[in-house]
């Protein structure tokens, strides 16, 4: 899923339809998530104008909205897992400001999901630093739900250390959070450079 309801206060502005590599900002993410060949796609949108023009044209994206996106990120993720099917054994929680998150990184930690009696899948990238997507098997929705405020799935990693499995990336772009015009800029730089 990709929570994408997020108030962007830090940017003073709306995000998700900000321009960044000639596509919208949400776009990227939903459109890595394609590209690596996920089931679903389920976008988590704030109430405000439909996303749909924002996102690419796939039967494999669903979009659910949070009425209530000022009730912090944990609301959103609840609606994302709420949208999950009964045979989803695996959820992966993106975040729609990060648009450099790439496909060989996202098929990476779903075929880990194949590899490891762990249950909670999370990247580390450049200096060992952790970011998205978090993967939790269906053993954690339940916790997940019972989240509130701006906690995001990371109390549920902090709580149980032992169910993690870590796999590091030697890269620094997939930690970029577009929160400002300096973080676009380098999103342009990092999406040039990758020649997408």
């Amino acid at each position: 899923m990709v929570l994408a309801a997020g108030l962007a206060t830090r940017m003073g502005r709306p995000k998700m339809d900000v321009r960044v590599g000639g596509r919208p900002l949400l776009w990227w993410a939903v459109e890595h998530c394609l590209e690596a060949d996920l089931s679903r796609v389920i976008v988590v949108a704030g109430p405000g104008p439909d996303v749909r023009p924002l996102l690419p044209d796939s039967s494999r994206i669903s979009v659910v909205v949070n009425p209530r996106p000022e009730d912090g990120q944990a609301s959103s993720l609840g609606r994302g897992l709420a949208a999950l099917s009964a045979g989803d054994s695996w959820a992966a929680v993106f975040l729609g400001d990060m648009p450099c998150v790439w496909p060989e990184i996202i098929r990476a930690l779903t075929a880990a999901t194949q590899r490891t009696a762990r249950t909670i899948i999370r990247p580390t990238f450049k200096k060992n630093r952790p970011g998205h997507p978090v993967v939790f098997h269906r053993r954690w929705f339940r916790e997940l739900t019972a989240l509130t405020g701006d906690q995001g799935g990371r109390a549920v990693v902090t709580a149980h250390p032992g169910a993690v499995a870590t796999l590091e990336f030697d890269a620094a772009e997939p930690l970029l959070d577009v929160d400002t015009e300096s973080d676009l800029a380098a999103a342009e730089a990092a999406l040039g450079a990758r020649g997408v």
